[in-house]
């Protein structure tokens, strides 16, 4: 018997199908990692849109979507990664968080934590920057209830009093350095897995940013290389009313948009900022940009817990089915993660 099979036997001897729900608060429904320099992070998804979460948890996402697809000249099909929807980049009035490097020196504190039983990110840390220190707390989910939807929540403590800016891009991937893999004959042993895996490309055609009432709006829309196929994407940003010396503003730059947001921060106030994106394409429907917008805009009116807790409830419908392993809680990880996955 193989290592594997032995495996198998081990859990479906000691496990059995639930048709309850599982305990909320159960730890083993739970990832931690408590050092920023590693790779890959927690995946996260809702069989539509998948991505992998970065060590800032605010670090640009490669997300894909499921059915959207590239064919470019040369190449063969490729799945496609969406413009980075979740980017929210600080700066302390020396840097941008995104320049620097996550170590545990620069990420101190540091603790990221998936819970699996909600299908939520959360990431903890202090960021040391010279004689600068800011408290950085994020919280990310793609909808489980809209699968067209997903959020970012940043909640900042700077420990100094001073000029603090915040911006909210979306950010599209530059193209890939291709193989011309439809026309090889033969395999070259010196490609790596990168050279052969890549996801495929979205060409921009329109980007928009504005400021509104109660935040901004940033929007991209696209095709993937050689494809029809239309891309959108609405961010929908909400940021506290009546901060000091408040300053907002907009940038369209290349393949990116972007607001941003200056004020004068307090030491050891904390400020909260939302994100939320609505994608959609013309797979689905006509109007992709109109369904996109809808979905962010709805999602911002009710704000992110309302979000967070649709989103919960319909993983814990999921979770209604579940292996329950009795006496070995590292082994009822394990099995959880596969599911989840």
């Amino acid at each position: 018997m193989t290592r594997s099979a032995r495996a198998l036997v081990l859990i479906l001897g000691c496990a059995r199908v639930l048709g309850g729900q599982t305990k909320v608060h159960d730890t083993t429904f739970v990832l931690a990692a408590r050092t920023p320099d590693r790779w890959p992070g927690p995946y996260i998804g809702n069989g539509h849109l998948g991505g992998i979460i970065t060590a800032t948890g605010i670090g640009a996402m490669p997300v894909l979507v499921a059915g959207l697809y590239e064919e470019a000249p040369g190449d063969v099909p490729r799945i496609t990664s969406i413009p980075a929807w979740n980017v929210v980049d600080l700066f302390d009035g020396a840097r941008w968080l995104s320049a620097q490097a996550a170590t545990p020196a620069a990420l101190q504190q540091y603790v990221q934590t998936l819970d699996m039983y909600a299908g939520t990110v959360h990431t903890t840390y202090d960021w040391v920057d010279g004689d600068r220190r800011m408290s950085v707390e994020v919280d990310q989910l793609i909808s489980r209830a809209d699968p067209h939807l997903a959020a970012v929540r940043v909640r900042v403590v700077p420990r100094f009093a001073g000029r603090v800016r915040i911006a909210f891009p979306l950010t599209a991937w530059p193209p890939p350095r291709r193989l011309p893999l439809a026309q090889v004959e033969r395999y070259d042993p010196a490609w790596g897995p990168k050279d052969t895996w890549y996801p495929g490309h979205v060409t921009i055609r329109s980007r928009r940013a504005a400021l509104t009432a109660d935040g901004g709006e940033v929007s991209l829309d696209g095709t993937p290389d050689g494809r029809t196929t239309m891309v959108a994407q609405l961010a929908a940003v909400a940021w506290p009313h009546g901060l000091p010396g408040a300053v907002a503003d907009t940038t369209v730059v290349g393949d990116s948009a972007a607001v941003s947001l200056s004020f004068d921060a307090a030491a050891g106030r904390r400020y909260t900022f939302t994100k939320f994106v609505g994608n959609a394409t013309s797979l689905e429907g006509a109007d992709p940009a109109s369904r996109a917008a809808t979905v962010a805009r709805v999602a911002r009116a009710h704000g992110y817990e309302a979000v967070r807790a649709a989103s919960a409830a319909a993983w814990a419908q999921r979770w209604k089915t579940d292996i329950e392993i009795t006496g070995h809680p590292e082994l009822q990880r394990i099995v959880r993660a596969m599911l989840f996955q």
